[in-house]
């Protein structure tokens, strides 16, 4: 899922790259981090299929009350088992429901194509290719104005689906890879370390014990770090905590 900077989205970095970031600007393209500590990419053929709804909590470090928030995603794969569709809702009361929908290659979780809507209007479709990305937008009685190519790094990830591409690295004890998310929001790309800081045995709303990877991904300004808990078995998300919100199962 991601994070931003405006509304719930924007201070719940976890739910960035997709839309919160909207409301910023139109494109980005920026310089691509190599890997360099264990060249490792993530495989998303590890990722299980499936539909997951993540909780805010309202107990996060510096947090204000709960306001019953929920950020649903879904993971779904294609019959031919070379694309997913990872689809994201933030449902946050009294206010319009967003939408995420990013098509990635099946293993190496390059994006391909994501579409980001209010409610349900269509915001923004940008498709991606090689060393570049198009933009399309959309605005209610007008017609969709399109821009681009705009040159991106070949191998940087979107940020809207960075919880997926941790989750199918080859996490491991001291695990430590450095990795590019591109940011259209923010106009550019930005380098993440990630990094296995330990394992941590955490307990789900239901009660059931889960043993996580706790990992920690850092990024250049405004985005910062955000940790993420992780199934050891499963690779399924469980918790994310970005100092100022935490979702969690």
């Amino acid at each position: 899922m991601l994070r931003s900077r405006v509304g719930t989205f924007g201070r719940g970095r976890f739910l960035i790259g997709a839309i919160l970031l909207l409301s910023v600007a139109p494109y980005a393209g920026a310089q691509q981090s190599a890997s360099v500590a264990d060249a490792a990419q993530p495989d998303g053929r590890l990722l299980r299929a499936a539909t997951d709804t993540m909780y805010f909590s309202a107990d996060a470090p510096g947090a204000g009350p709960g306001n019953g928030a929920l950020a649903v995603s879904r993971i779904t794969r294609a019959t031919d088992a070379r694309r997913l569709t990872l689809r994201y809702i933030l449902l946050e009361p009294g206010k319009p429901t967003y939408r995420s929908e990013t098509v990635v290659d099946n293993r190496t979780l390059k994006p391909i194509e994501q579409i980001v809507s209010r409610s349900d209007t269509v915001l923004v479709t940008l498709r991606f290719r090689d060393d570049s990305v198009a933009w399309e937008r959309q605005t209610p009685g007008q017609p969709p104005v399109e821009s681009g190519p705009f040159p991106t790094a070949p191998h940087a990830y979107s940020a809207s689906v960075i919880d997926e591409v941790v989750r199918a690295l080859p996490l491991r004890p001291g695990f430590h890879t450095d990795l590019s998310f591109y940011y259209y929001g923010l106009q550019r790309e930005l380098s993440a370390s990630v990094n296995v800081s330990g394992s941590e045995t955490l307990r789900t709303r239901s009660g059931r014990p889960i043993e996580c990877w706790t990992v920690t991904v850092g990024s250049d300004a405004p985005i910062g770090d955000i940790t993420f808990w992780i199934d050891k078995t499963t690779r399924d998300l469980i918790r994310v905590d970005d100092g100022h919100q935490r979702y969690e199962r």
